[in-house]
């Protein structure tokens, strides 16, 4: 019985760590987006409806 709170003090770190790597990619996707608009910003367009999504809700409105 006394594994029973071992593994379980483990599991949980694991989860925390694996939530702050879940965390940092989140961060690192939308670092790279931000650059991809900072590249792309000179070309003439219509504005984005979304940071993350860009586009896509106003090609979902008018294809409905």
């Amino acid at each position: 019985m006394a594994l029973l709170p071992f593994f379980a003090g483990w599991i949980s770190y694991l989860l925390i760590c694996l939530l702050g790597l879940i965390f940092i990619a989140f961060l690192c996707f939308c670092l790279y987006i931000k650059y991809i608009h900072l590249k792309y910003d000179h070309i003439p367009g219509p504005p984005r409806d979304s940071f993350i999504f860009g586009h896509s809700p106003t090609m979902l409105r008018e294809m409905s």
